[in-house]
């Protein structure tokens, strides 16, 4: 009996350590499951937010891409309507100057398709630029720079649009700034224009200020301001990007490709700052960049004022803004002293006005005109400078000494006070002439042989023409030439083979110089003009100023 119950009891012992065992395998078993449980749910919610985040970017991606599809459909269609409208006034004009035999009219006609001409190489230029710099980047030349001549060149290019709105032309520029910096000029010109044409398309009333001015960190703070309708913080957030605007409505209504902003910002940036923009809208927008560049010269306008005998500098304006930049140019001058009146009725004649001072008087828009006599009678001693716009095209004024055109330069009137007891009017320019020199002229399309045979006999080139490569072979083997001016793109044979069977085979013209007369306009295709054998590079539309220019320095060599 005691033997069974021992027999129970190790049966009962084993059971129990079995289910002991069991219990823990289980419990072991249900522990790994819920880590593996959660390793699972964790992995899903990783999975998951890695989908949703790249869903989230792939449809930003999509939404980017249709955008930029729309913005580029809109684009192109705004460039056929741009491109299409000044060919319209020019295929227009020209049908009516062929109809019409009055001189007054065709004058007005022929006006109308070379504006309408600009406009739309305007256009292209600025695709091609822009295409240029997306594909190789900007292309930056330094060579030594004045850079107050600089901007007072494009200024002139835009005084007479401006004037022509009513709008007061501000030029206000440091006399401290170095005469001569290392810079690319015809970059600069680029962007300033561009602020210009901009602040002329968008002010319809009040002031467009260019500024140039030293900074203390020996940058050159150049900026364009303007009283314009202003711009959206919004479009700000778009106007540097290409194919982008903040209002399309602005292209049609002013014209143009729109992407001046965007090729003045791959400038500026390859120049080593930043375009910065404030505007405000219905008062104006100002953009402005810093641009540090080496001194080449560190001679300054400032300095030439040292050097004269006047000091006292006297300016009879009603603009407020005249006055400003006025009194702001001479501010750093050690001796010459600037004061301004709106009306003469304010200048007090008890001072000493002489030989030492020099008064510029605003006479546009025959302000004060008549009270001209009158000053020149109270004031016999003093310099007296007519102020003019530039449309008055007034070389002379009965009571003036001199008479320069608005807006007022700085670096003129330097020239005025230091040469005060020179002559400063200015001869015309010498046009450039080639009287005896032969030139050969070759193009397949009949119209461009056509207008190049006008603009160069004119300079009085003895010119010919040819029409194929092949033909200016046989030409040039008949007679020498001094010249040649080769299209690129002809049928049969291009204008680089033709150059290379010149320079290998001709006997009577195998060192004649040979440009290019082209519309390839990028900079690898004047290398590949260079390579072929030629000596330089012209871009079509020809230029008639430049191009003889060129021409002049290669038939100097």
């Amino acid at each position: 009996m005691d033997n069974e119950i021992e027999k129970l009891q190790r049966r009962c012992e084993r059971e129990r350590k079995a289910r002991q065992e069991a219990e823990q395998l289980l419990e072991s078993k249900s522990r790994q499951l819920f880590h593996a449980n959660e390793c699972l749910e964790r992995a899903t919610r990783h999975l998951e937010k890695i989908v949703a985040e790249r869903t989230e970017e792939l449809e930003r991606a999509r939404d980017e891409a249709l955008a930029s599809v729309r913005a580029k459909s809109e684009f192109l269609a705004n460039m056929s309507h741009e491109i299409r409208t000044p060919m319209n006034g020019i295929v227009g004009m020209l049908r009516a100057l062929k109809k019409n035999q009055h001189t007054d009219k065709r004058e007005k006609l022929v006006d109308t398709a070379i504006h309408s001409s600009k406009i739309l190489v305007d256009i292209l230029n600025d695709i091609i630029e822009y295409s240029k710099f997306e594909a190789v980047g900007v292309d930056i030349e330094l060579s030594p720079t004045n850079i107050t001549d600089t901007l007072e060149s494009v200024a002139d290019t835009y005084a007479f649009p401006i004037q022509k709105k009513g709008l007061e032309f501000i030029l206000d520029f440091s006399l401290d700034i170095p005469k001569l910096i290392s810079t690319d000029a015809v970059r600069i010109k680029q962007v300033v224009g561009n602020f210009l044409n901009n602040a002329v398309k968008f002010t319809e009333s009040g002031y467009i200020i260019l500024s140039a001015h030293m900074q203390n960190d020996g940058a050159i703070a150049i900026s364009v301001t303007d009283s314009g309708k202003g711009i959206s913080q919004d479009q700000l957030e778009l106007i540097f990007q290409a194919f982008n605007q903040g209002d399309t409505s602005v292209t049609r209504k002013y014209g143009g490709s729109g992407l001046g902003l965007a090729i003045s910002s791959k400038i500026v940036k390859r120049l080593g700052s930043n375009i910065q923009v404030v505007s405000q809208e219905s008062v104006g927008t100002r953009f402005s960049f810093s641009l540090s560049a080496p001194i080449v010269s560190h001679r300054n306008y400032l300095e030439d004022l040292a050097k004269t005998k006047i000091n006292s500098a006297i300016l009879i304006s009603p603009s407020v803004e005249f006055q400003e930049s006025f009194l702001w140019l001479f501010s750093r001058s050690s001796h010459i002293k600037g004061h301004c009146y709106s009306s003469v009725k304010e200048v007090d004649f008890k001072k000493n006005f002489d030989e030492n001072t020099i008064v510029f008087f605003d006479v546009r828009d025959d302000f004060n005109a008549d009270v001209m006599p009158i000053l020149r009678k109270k004031c016999p001693e003093p310099l007296l400078i007519a102020l003019e716009n530039i449309e008055a095209k007034c070389d002379n004024h009965p009571y003036a000494d001199h008479v320069i055109t608005a807006p007022l330069k700085p670096r003129k009137v330097v020239e005025l006070i230091t040469n005060i007891s020179e002559d400063e009017s200015e001869p015309e320019a010498e046009k450039i002439l080639f009287s005896g020199k032969r030139l050969l002229i070759v193009d397949d399309n009949s119209i461009n042989l056509e207008v190049a045979d006008w603009l160069l006999s004119d300079l009085q080139f003895e010119v010919e023409t040819c029409n194929s490569g092949m033909a200016a072979i046989e030409r040039l083997d008949e007679k020498r030439f001094d010249l040649v001016l080769m299209d690129i793109q002809m049928p049969e044979m291009d204008g680089l083979t033709t150059t290379r069977h010149i320079r290998q085979h001709s006997v009577k013209n195998k060192h004649t110089p040979i440009v290019a007369m082209t519309a390839h306009a990028l900079e690898e295709d004047r290398e590949k003009s260079l390579a072929s054998g030629m000596n330089d590079h012209a871009t079509k539309p020809l230029d008639p100023d430049a191009l003889a220019e060129k021409l002049k320095k290669i038939l100097s060599k």
